[in-house]
C-alpha cells in the first residue's frame, strides 16, 4: 500500500506496519485518502523493531474488541 492511499479502504486493513524514517523528504503522501469518509479505529502496537540507522518499523494490528465506558459513581 506503499503511497497508494486512494487504493485501498482503511476499513479493509486489519495490520499496520508503518516505516519512520529519521529524514525530512517533503510533504508526502497521506496515509489514508483525505477524500475517505474517516471513523476512528483503534489500533493496539504489537511488535516494533528500530534499526541501527534509526529507522523504525512499528507493527499495529486492529482492535476488534468493543469497549464500553459509563460514568457510574
Amino acid at each position: 500500500m506503499c503511497g497508494r492511499s486512494r487504493t485501498v479502504a482503511y476499513t479493509e486493513i486489519d495490520t499496520l506496519i508503518v516505516k519512520l524514517n529519521p529524514t525530512t523528504i517533503g510533504a508526502g503522501v497521506p496515509l489514508f485518502s483525505r477524500q475517505a469518509a474517516f471513523d476512528p479505529v483503534a489500533w493496539s502496537l504489537t511488535d516494533h523493531k528500530i534499526l541501527d540507522s534509526g529507522t523504525a518499523f512499528l507493527t499495529y494490528e486492529r482492535v476488534t474488541d468493543t469497549v464500553v465506558v459509563t460514568d457510574e459513581d
